[in-house]
């Protein structure tokens, strides 16, 4: 069987066994798939699912009997059921071309492509302005955070609410690592961080940024490390710069090896304030 014959019917959608099967139908005359898979060296199953396949593009037809016998169309015939196919299938493809077109180009509008969308900076002023960032930012993580406080930036986190947000990812399956300076002023945040994730004790923090699944990144300079939540002359820096991300997280990592698990801190702390206690109760005595 020449090769050149079975790759005219490639071009009607057969593959090249369904061409095979057909054109030995069309030399032998009609068989049985027992007999087209000795005379073809096809295994019986394959032969049968080829056969099914011809069925359904119009190439040969079922003679009742036992065995069943399958016969083939005529070529022009075939041929031209096929070509029929391919105009109808046309056809509804013309009717689809508007619909599509719309939907597909609305998609790509809202379509955010990794590693092709144009990294984002956002210089922005005010405390309040950086919270609401960096909350967003938290509620986006998906597999970690890495969190550097000032002391009193830890501290403001509980009058912020922001503990309770980073618990909740925390218990989503989102790992949190914090650095920060612990004193007896910010003693019960560190304990509620602590809790539930991992934070280290760092003398002397004076800077305070955020790294989010190593994408976005958060760095404030504080004009003024207090309480408020309404100072208006911090200043933030946000961004969704892969690089920036992980240059902070060098940074991170370089201050992570100077610092101490928060552990041992609390406890020093505690320990301290139980002897002050114990001695301001000897005296009073």
């Amino acid at each position: 069987m020449k090769s050149n014959i079975i790759e005219e019917f490639l071009q009607y959608g057969l593959t090249p066994t369904e061409a095979r099967v057909y054109v030995n139908l069309i030399k032998l005359g009609p068989q049985s798939a027992g007999t087209l898979s000795r005379t073809l060296g096809i295994e019986r199953t394959q032969v049968y699912r080829t056969l099914k396949a011809l069925l359904n593009k119009g190439f040969v037809t079922i003679l009742l009997g036992d065995p069943v016998i399958y016969s083939a169309k005529s070529v022009r015939e075939s041929l031209t059921y096929r070509i029929l196919h391919y105009k109808e299938q046309l056809k509804k493809m013309e009717t689809k071309i508007d619909p599509i077109s719309r939907k597909i180009e609305k998609e790509l509008k809202n379509l955010s492509v990794v590693g092709q969308e144009e990294p984002q900076y956002r210089l922005n002023k005010g405390r309040e302005n950086f919270l609401k960032d960096l909350m967003s930012s938290i509620t986006k993580a998906r597999s970690y955070i890495l969190r550097v406080h000032t002391a009193n930036a830890l501290k403001r986190t509980q009058s912020y609410g922001l503990i309770d947000i980073y618990r909740q990812k925390v218990n989503s399956g989102v790992k949190l690592i914090s650095i920060s300076t612990i004193t007896p002023k910010n003693l019960l945040q560190a304990k509620a961080f602590a809790s539930f994730s991992t934070i280290y004790h760092l003398p002397e923090v004076r800077i305070s940024f955020q790294v989010v699944d190593g994408i976005e990144t958060i760095l404030s300079t504080n004009y003024r490390d207090d309480s408020s939540s309404r100072l208006a002359q911090d200043i933030y820096i946000y961004t969704n710069d892969r690089t920036f991300a992980e240059a902070f997280s060098l940074l991170f990592r370089h201050l992570l090896n100077s610092s101490v698990p928060a552990e041992y801190i609390i406890k020093k702390i505690v320990d301290t304030d139980l002897q002050h206690y114990a001695t301001a109760e000897t005296k009073i005595e």
